[in-house]
């Protein structure tokens, strides 16, 4: 049997992916065949690996919450009994949040008055990448009061930091 892959693969780091997936063959399919496998590796596995079952042109999703390189393994019989086992090119899938570190010290006392510059943060992703990190919150140096700097990021594939703070002290 011929396997087409709607999109085969995608080197862009996303939270899901999916694809559709057409069988055909000259003498016929046998449609009670068709079953996908979602892995990591590219070398084939075995015929008994394989339980999920689909329909020719349906659409297949990548398994949720996995993080990695991931491969769709389709396994399709025509009515002949041939056999064919095929895989897409890497799905790369990310569904780990990044991390934020707070820079210089945390918490800051400041004596009333004096000049406040924040220290930022900085974040960090296995996978995706992230943009830059947001922080929200203000200090004012001329009130006595505790002060919340809250940062933020979200990576390239959409996972969001659990946000990370600095404790400000005007004293």
């Amino acid at each position: 049997p011929n396997i087409a892959f709607g999109t085969n693969g995608n080197s862009t780091w996303a939270k899901t992916r999916s694809t559709t997936v057409t069988v055909s063959d000259i003498g016929g399919v046998n449609t009670s065949s068709l079953k996908y496998l979602w892995n990591t590796s590219t070398s084939t596995p075995s015929e008994g690996s394989f339980s999920t079952t689909f329909t020719s042109g349906g659409t297949i999703n990548s398994p949720a919450g996995v993080t990695g390189g991931y491969y769709l393994w389709i396994l399709a019989k025509d009515t002949e009994g041939n056999t064919t086992i095929t895989r897409t090119n890497v799905f790369n899938l990310d569904n780990t949040a990044p991390s934020i570190t707070v820079d210089g010290s945390n918490p800051v006392y400041l004596p009333i008055g004096a000049t406040y510059t924040d220290a930022g943060a900085r974040a960090s992703d296995e996978h995706s990448g992230v943009g830059s990190v947001t922080p929200t919150g203000t200090v004012n140096v001329n009130t006595l009061g505790t002060y919340k700097i809250t940062y933020n990021v979200i990576d390239n594939a959409g996972n969001a930091a659990t946000p990370a703070t600095r404790t400000v002290y005007v004293i």
